[in-house]
């Protein structure tokens, strides 16, 4: 019983980092991107941060309000695949700019 107990607490735990590195993640990102909003027009700076910005939004739905194993159960349809997308929208920038300081 209690083998149960301490997985159930290091999944929360890592549900917890999870969510505060995101949150951090979200903050450097507009960090990035607000001083260049200005003179963007439409374009995929936009999108990848609106999408980071809803991806981050989700999970703290998922945490908070998706109680019920049918509420989560559906909020992960949405959350996982809509990740992926983020991740494969903003995977070309990161790889043609690279981490330049």
């Amino acid at each position: 019983m209690t083998a149960w107990k301490s997985r159930i607490s290091r999944a929360k735990l890592f549900l917890d980092i999870h969510c505060y590195i995101s949150l951090l993640a979200l903050a450097v990102v507009l960090l990035h991107v607000l001083p260049k909003l200005h003179s963007i027009k439409w374009s995929m700076t936009w999108v990848s941060t609106l999408m980071l910005s809803s991806v981050v939004l989700s999970g703290l739905v998922g945490k908070y309000v998706a109680k019920t194993p049918i509420l989560r159960r559906n909020w992960r349809y949405f959350h996982i695949p809509y990740t992926l997308v983020f991740y494969l929208i903003v995977l070309p920038h990161v790889l043609k700019e690279g981490f330049k300081p």
